[in-house]
C-alpha cells in the first residue's frame, strides 16, 4: 500500500467564538465522515483537497441551516507519516464522501452504502 503523506479535513470555526478558539488546539472542531461536528480523533480525513471542497461547500449551507449562520468551514491540509490503519481510514472516508456527494445524503442517521465492497478493516 502506497505511504500517504497529506490529507484534508473540514475544519468548523465559530465566528461568534473566535478569539477563544484560536487559543487552544482542544477547542478546535471538525466534521466528521457521517456529518457531525467532532474532535479531530473523529474528523474525516479525505486524500483529495478537490473531494474535501466539495464536501466543504456542501456542508456549509447544511451547518448553517442546522446550527447558525456564525459557523463557517474551510478545508484545513495535513501531513505526517500514516501507518496501515490509518491509511485504509483515509480510504474509507473517501469512499463515504464519495457516496454522500453523489446521493446527496448528507444525513447523520441514514447510513451510507457503499458500492464498491473493500474491506476496509
Amino acid at each position: 500500500m502506497t505511504s500517504l503523506t497529506q490529507w484534508y479535513q473540514i475544519q468548523v470555526i465559530d465566528e461568534s467564538k473566535l478569539p477563544m478558539a484560536n487559543s487552544s488546539q482542544a477547542l478546535t472542531l471538525f466534521v466528521g465522515p457521517h456529518t457531525y461536528i467532532s474532535g479531530q480523533k473523529n474528523a474525516v480525513r479525505l486524500s483529495q483537497k478537490s473531494i474535501a471542497e466539495v464536501f466543504c461547500h456542501a456542508m456549509q449551507r447544511i451547518f448553517e441551516r442546522r446550527h447558525r449562520e456564525t459557523i463557517k468551514l474551510i478545508v484545513a491540509s495535513f501531513s505526517a507519516e500514516l501507518n496501515e490503519k490509518q491509511q485504509r481510514t483515509v480510504l474509507l472516508h473517501d469512499a463515504i464522501i464519495r457516496e454522500r456527494l453523489e446521493t446527496a445524503n448528507f444525513s447523520p442517521n441514514k447510513k451510507v452504502k457503499l458500492n464498491t465492497r473493500r474491506n476496509f478493516n
